[in-house]
């Protein structure tokens, strides 16, 4: 083998923070491809602003930088490491932008400093419409007419001549952010105005849309000497014009015939080659399915989303060859992963399907707009490996983590026939619910296929389910179709449910029939693997490959699933630290998890990886095989921890606290119940189980303690979680959500304001270790997971901390547990008040690893074996000191989410993550808003628009925001109330209004900054909604709390100087 010698320093940019279109994957592609050039023997510097990763985890000869990804911060480093090459294929689309970026201000030239792997002309080649479609004129490849414009264009004239509809996307864009489809000219002006904001370059590509046709892709590996493989492809459920992020992916390709896979294999295979990629490239293409003629879409040269599904759904380290590519090597001397002598050239083959389904974010983001287009919407997905397509999609669907069960919803069961073929027509994250529900009322086949644009093939798949759903019902107790309803996917809840009988008694009967799950081996192959994957899913289509046997003990970790809400790549960090803590420690690890852009997934991670939904159905069936010794449900988040009571039921020891300590916690009569008998203080809570509870609770408004936080049944979809100031608060939140039912019971907290604190810490039984203290920079309502936070703390004291020690002591005395534990706390006037507990990793814990020298999760893993922490050399009471200040700013993606809303409300909505770290406050939280993509303005307009109860604290911020040079702008009640007490105001209109209006001031760029607030934070005014998300679609910042604006000020002050004219002298 041959790698570069001309290179010994490779600099390695990360894809920042996650937002919906650029998610974990690259978490996973990119750890892949550092520990691949680590383990090569270069020296890695990697850049990145992202701390729930793997990818910044130590490793040897790495350096990692956790700088905000600008070109100046990039910059700067790149002037200070001096690195002979940097690799571009492993951060998203944020790398390739910097890359150029970096090429323009002549960096990489005046340092000489090579690019490997795919290079910026290869970039252009594939992002230039001109350019590519000139590519594929002389590969002889169809092509479709598409103009570049740019903001000096006509759009309407220019493209009169391409016939509507038309497909506008903004070039260089994550996930298709800004794109659509237009069908009048309103709506071609209205997406080409917002797709010019969103560009990075402001170009935008107008073309006919190939919306309807098949949407497939291909997967395919080139090196240096030009050979090829034509590593993966899949099939998309939906047409083209809804985002392949957004649709069910089947994999390999299921409605072509062996000739027409042919065809676009050979065709990406061309393309591969005229881009003169090194390392992955991804081609997507639109098939008529009438005629079977093609086009193609477009290429991306680097590793992406497709990347993440091809390399787990085969098994195969997809990233780790194109790094070493990019270093030198060919594929012939890369060995294939799964046959001993032979080389990566073995194109892969597999007997099993693949599924990747979306998950999206609409249980927890109100307002939002759910029909799927051009822009993709979804933040994270689930992969099912099955034996049919039926049971992939319904194990798919249980994955999902949405707690529901089967192909069914009761809420679409309602739907009239006028509303439910409006849902096929114009299709929503429910779309495949839709369809089940359709062919149970009679509609056929084919008329679903007609309007929902889906192939027949996989309509009639979902039909199949709903006859077997009749057969269930006809046949009650017959062993030969419970067999064939297990084989195609149906979970024992379900089945169970329509023969009337409990789980357990369908359990106790499958197995007296001998109808069991079997586990198949992932392999590439299609024939017995040399080398064993140690990767499998269960299937009742197979007899089991797994051999347990084992001379260790063994230890099963529960984790997350997918990537949602509340629940991201920071709790797979913590999985995969406990991992191969365990490893280390000697024992055999099994991992049950689904999420394929998951690190923990990774061959090698753990010992064996089981693909299955995150359930107890699943879970139970893995350790009645496996039977581990020891069960962990800590270091999974909630998904994980909701497992505990049946793994325990069922006999298996799990580690850390119990199912009672969990529900005395997470249930908030409980935990007021707790507090008191620990003389401790929190908020007073109320429980409203039932419509007359809450008329009751109405009805006494002069004993309710407000401002009072209320939240419905979290059971429920979707539970809002609301602060209330006043009775007529409360009085518009009843109208809006006591009539439904499934919204009790509800509960109700006395609302504290004060210094919030969230405190993670490590109990053995008799010691705590303080791991992580974060303060809150915000006062205001916001989830935990939603505030920007701070360590070390600014305004705790060494008493109070003291204080929170042994509040932690006195919880795992009482609870019993040990292992990780999560305390919020409230400090008012000297008084500690406790908010909430949680007994297991946070997600604050990726964020504290990166801000201590100590290796908090291998400390902790350690105690939950049994290992007491003076024996790791911790004192009593100690706590951990961070190095430097280190800000946490949560990343929001409304950009992708039209008619959505950042509200202040509990109910987290963050995406993703960025630190910010250095030696003051105010350096650090700078960096924060910078790594968050929320650049702050150096001069211009800011505009206000605050609710009542904001307006003084408004006031002083608007002053001093003009004492810093900023011009002060506001909608008509809040300039009235700057004017009249002296500020100088422009006056702007309402959306619609007269000129000049918001929509107009902040779309030309006369806005730099958008502060909002809402009088109420329910469903807020329309204006108010409008403001909002013109700010967002323009890249304005958009601020929502004056908590935030405090802290902008912060920083702002802290780099400015005093620019005064001389004051006027009396004479």
């Amino acid at each position: 083998m041959v790698k570069r010698t001309d290179i010994n320093k490779i600099l390695v940019i990360g894809s920042g923070p996650f937002v919906v279109g650029q998610d974990s994957e690259f978490d996973y592609l990119g750890t892949q491809t550092v520990k691949t050039l680590t383990d090569a023997g270069y020296q890695v510097v990697l850049v990145n602003s992202n701390p729930a990763t793997s990818m910044t985890n130590s490793y040897p000869n790495l350096r990692i930088y956790l700088e905000p990804l600008t070109e100046k911060f990039l910059s700067e480093i790149v002037r200070k490491e001096l690195p002979d090459a940097i690799l571009a294929n492993a951060g998203g689309q944020t790398t390739v932008n910097l890359l150029a970026n970096l090429q323009q201000n002549g960096v990489l030239k005046r340092l000489q400093i090579k690019i490997i792997g795919p290079n910026l002309r290869t970039f252009q080649q594939a992002t230039s419409n001109k350019e590519f479609h000139q590519l594929l004129k002389q590969a002889n490849l169809p092509t479709n007419p598409t103009l570049m414009l740019t903001p000096d264009d006509d759009v309407i004239s220019q493209s009169a001549s391409l016939g509507w509809p038309l497909m506008i996307r903004p070039i260089n864009s994550i996930g298709g952010t800004g794109g659509g489809i237009a069908e009048n000219q309103n709506d071609l002006v209205e997406i080409f105005e917002r797709a010019l904001a969103i560009s990075p370059i402001h170009r935008v590509t107008v073309t006919h849309s190939l919306a309807g046709m098949k949407e497939l892709e291909f997967e395919v590996l080139r090196d240096q000497s030009d050979q090829v493989v034509a590593l993966f492809n899949c099939e998309q459920l939906n047409p083209v014009g809804i985002h392949s992020g957004d649709s069910i992916a089947f994999a390999p390709i299921q409605t072509l015939t062996d000739s027409e896979v042919q065809t676009l294999r050979n065709a990406a295979i061309t393309i591969t080659r005229q881009l003169n990629v090194v390392g992955s490239c991804n081609i997507q293409f639109a098939v008529d399915p009438k005629t079977g003629q093609f086009w193609v879409l477009k290429a991306t040269p680097r590793l992406g989303r497709t990347s993440a599904f091809a390399a787990k759904a085969l098994g195969y380290p997809i990233a780790k060859v194109a790094a070493l590519l990019a270093i030198g090597y060919r594929l012939d001397e890369i060995e294939h992963p799964f046959e001993a002598g032979a080389t990566a050239l073995v194109e892969p083959a597999f007997d099993y399907l693949a599924a990747k389904l979306p998950r999206w974010p609409f249980d927890r983001i109100s307002g939002a707009d759910r029909k799927l287009g051009a822009e993709m919407k979804s933040t994270g997905e689930v992969l099912m490996l099955e034996r049919s397509v039926e049971a992939a999609l319904l194990k798919g669907i249980r994955a999902l983590d949405m707690r529901i069960d089967h192909l069914y919803q009761a809420k679409i069961a309602a739907l009239s026939d006028e509303e439910l073929t409006a849902g096929l027509i114009y299709p929503t994250d429910e779309e495949i619910f839709y369809l089940a529900e359709a062919l149970r009322r009679g509609y056929t086949v084919e008329d679903l296929s007609h309007l929902s644009k889906i192939d027949a093939f996989f309509i009639e798949k979902i039909n199949h389910i709903i006859q077997l759903e009749r057969q269930l019902v006809d046949k009650k107790a017959d062993l030969t179709v419970l067999a064939a309803a297990k084989r195609y996917g149906f979970s024992d809840r379900k089945i169970s449910e329509l023969w009337q009988i409990t789980p357990a008694q369908l359990l106790a009967l499958r197995q007296e029939a001998h109808i069991e799950e079997g586990f198949q081996e992932v392999n590439a192959i299609a024939s017995n693997p040399l080398v064993h994957s140690q990767r499998y899913f269960p299937t009742y289509g197979t007899e089991n490959e797994v051999d347990p046997a084992t001379t260790g003990e063994k230890v099963m970790i529960i984790g997350s699933g997918p990537t949602k809400v509340g629940q991201g790549s920071e709790v797979d960090y913590v999985t995969v630290q406990g991992l191969l803590t365990m490893r280390k420690l000697g024992f055999e690890t099994i991992l049950l998890n689904n999420n394929p852009d998951a690190f923990s997934t990774s061959v090698g991670v753990a010992d064996r990886i089981y693909n299955a939904p995150v359930n107890l159905e699943a879970a139970l069936n893995i350790a009645a095989v496996e039977q581990p010794h020891y069960i962990i449900t800590q270091l999974g988040g909630k998904s994980a921890s909701k497992l505990t009571k049946g793994l325990a039921a069922a006999g298996f020891t799990v580690l850390g606290a119990s199912a009672e300590a969990l529900n005395q916690v997470h249930q908030p009569a409980k935990l007021q119940a707790l507090l008191q008998q620990l003389d401790l203080m929190g908020p007073t809570v109320t429980e409203l189980k039932a419509p007359t509870d809450f008329a009751q609770y109405l009805a006494t408004p002069s004993q309710i303690p407000f401002p009072i936080l209320i939240h419905p049944n979290p059971a429920h979809i979707f539970s809002p979680t609301e602060v209330l100031n006043d009775e007529q608060d409360l009085q518009r939140y009843a109208a809006h959500f006591q009539n439904d039912v499934h919204n009790f019971p509800f509960t109700v907290r006395e609302f504290l304001s004060g210094d919030k604190y969230e405190v993670d810490g490590i109990y053995d039984g008799q010691q705590m270790l303080i791991t992580g203290v974060l303060e809150h920079l915000e006062h205001s309502s916001l989830h935990s997971g939603d505030a920007m936070t701070i360590t070390p703390a600014q305004n705790l004291t060494d008493t109070m901390l003291q204080r929170m020690q042994q509040v932690f002591i006195k919880v795992g005395q009482t609870l019993k547990t040990t292992g990780f534990m999560n305390i919020r706390f409230l400090v008012r006037q000297e008084q500690l008040y406790i908010l909430a507990i949680d007994l297991k990793g946070s997600r604050n814990l990726a964020f504290l690893d990166k801000t201590v020298p100590e290796k908090i999760i291998a400390i902790g893993v350690r105690v939950l074996m049994g290992t007491k922490l003076s024996e790791l050399g911790f004192t009593p009471e100690q706590t951990l000191i961070p190095q430097g200040v280190h800000v946490k700013m949560p990343v929001f993606s409304f950009t992708k989410l039209n008619k959505r809303e950042k509200l202040t409300e509990n109910q987290m909505k963050t995406t993703g993550e960025a630190i910010g770290t250095d030696l003051t406050f105010e350096k650090a939280l700078y960096k924060a808003l910078e790594a968050s993509r929320q650049p702050l303005p150096g001069f211009g307009r800011i505009l206000f628009s605050i609710a009542s109860h904001d307006m003084s604290v408004g006031l002083a911020m608007a002053q001093r925001f003009k004492r810093l040079g900023y011009q002060i702008v506001a909608t008509a009640k809040t300039a009235a109330a700057f004017q009249k007490a002296g500020l100088v105001t422009d006056l702007v209109h309402e959306i619609g209004g007269s000129q000049p209006n918001i929509d107009t001031e902040i779309s030309t760029g006369k806005i730099q900054m958008v502060i909002n607030t809402a009088e109420w934070r329910g469903p807020v005014s329309v204006l108010g909604a409008i403001l909002r998300e013109v700010a967002v679609m323009h890249h304005v910042p958009l601020i929502t709390t004056m908590d935030e604006v405090e802290a902008i000020l912060t920083v702002l002050e802290s780099r400015a100087f005093a620019i005064e004219p001389l004051v006027d002298k009396e004479d």
